[in-house]
């Protein structure tokens, strides 16, 4: 992950364990749009507005 854009959002994220710099890996989209992430062998579930503010770099 590159950047977390939004004060509030980077609070939660912060919480979940996701950080700038962190490895990120897209698990699955649910029906309700919301984004399940893997993050430190861990998978979280994160809502769309919270995963609209998340700007990633893919890796090599």
């Amino acid at each position: 992950m590159a950047l977390i854009r939004g004060p509030r959002r980077n609070r939660r994220l912060l919480d979940l364990g996701i950080f700038p710099g962190e490895i990120v890996q897209i698990r699955r989209k649910l029906q309700n749009k919301s984004v399940v992430v893997r993050v430190k062998e861990c998978d979280i579930a994160i809502s769309p507005e919270i995963a609209a503010s998340i700007l990633v770099e893919s890796c090599p």
